[in-house]
C-alpha cells in the first residue's frame, strides 16, 4: 500500500493521495487505532505527539510506499466519529509508521528515505503480487 500528497505516480500498489484530513496514528494508550492510516477531519489532539498528519510532513510524503511492519493483522472497521480500528492491534512497543519515502535532508524516525526521482520510480516499479522485501544492511 502506498499514499501521498501528490497523483497516483503509476504505482500497482493500493494508493492514496492524501489530504489535510489525513493521518497515521500510533498512541499506545489506544492500540484499536495504534499503526492505522486515518481519514476523518479532526485535530487529534487527545493523542499527543502520537500522530502524523501526513499533509503536513510536507514534500518527504509526496510518494510513500508503507513497510509491512507491525501493522494491524485484523480488518480495519470504521466506528464513531469516523475513526479507524482494528479488533486485532498490533504490539505497541514495537513503534509504527515506518514508510520508504522522500527524502528531506535529515535523518529519519526508524524510516527509509531516498531522493524523490528514486521514490517516484520505486513507486512506479514495486509490485505487491511479488511480494517485494526490503533488505538493510551495515556496510
Amino acid at each position: 500500500r502506498g499514499f501521498g500528497r501528490k497523483a497516483d505516480p503509476g504505482t500497482s500498489l493500493t494508493y492514496v493521495q492524501v489530504d489535510r484530513n489525513d493521518a497515521w496514528t500510533y498512541n499506545p494508550r489506544v492500540p484499536s487505532t495504534y499503526n492505522v492510516f486515518q481519514t476523518v477531519d479532526r485535530s487529534w489532539n487527545s493523542y499527543g505527539g502520537y500522530v502524523e498528519k501526513l499533509w503536513d510532513m510536507g514534500y518527504q510524503y509526496d510518494y510513500v510506499a508503507i513497510l509491512d511492519y507491525n501493522l494491524p493483522q485484523g480488518p480495519i472497521t470504521t466506528g464513531a466519529k469516523g475513526v479507524r480500528r482494528s479488533s486485532t492491534p498490533p504490539d505497541t512497543s514495537r513503534g509504527g509508521g515506518i514508510f520508504l519515502h522522500v527524502d528531506n535532508g535529515n535523518k529519519t524516525a526508524g524510516c527509509i528515505a531516498v531522493k524523490k526521482k528514486v521514490m517516484r520510480n520505486l513507486m512506479k516499479w514495486l509490485d505487491p503480487k511479488k511480494d517485494p522485501v526490503i533488505v538493510i544492511r551495515v556496510t
